[in-house]
């Protein structure tokens, strides 16, 4: 797959569905050096084929015709994505209205009264 990925970037565009179809050992080792190799690699394949199984394709465009808050709830359901990073999808993406803080500003936020304990 390192080759396969290396030779199908272009423009910033990587082909999933030869990642999809890739092993998953294959995928681990092209991420290597992100660190957690191994659990995002079995992740990020979970993840395809779902799409797939569920949507027919690996396109999530259809994101952007639902209401936020059930894009908000599928982001949320797809293992490995914190609230924080499905805010960012949400603002930079879907130009939802979010505000994504980590959870270090989230605490210090509720102590000083600015927001509300959330469950």
């Amino acid at each position: 797959l390192g080759w396969c990925i290396e030779w199908q970037v272009q423009d910033d565009y990587l082909d999933w569905e030869a990642v999809r179809c890739a092993d998953v050992d294959e995928i681990a080792n092209t991420i290597k050096e992100r660190g957690m190799n191994n659990v995002l690699a079995k992740r990020i394949k979970d993840f395809l084929n779902r799409l797939v199984r569920e949507h027919g394709n690996i396109d999530l465009e259809w994101l952007r015709d639902v209401p936020p808050d059930k894009a908000k709830e599928y982001l949320l359901s797809i293992r490995g994505l914190g609230l924080k990073s499905v805010e960012c999808v949400r603002l930079l993406t879907l130009h939802h209205l979010a505000f994504p803080v980590d959870t270090n500003v989230g605490r210090i936020a509720v102590r000083l009264g600015w927001v509300p304990l959330q469950p």
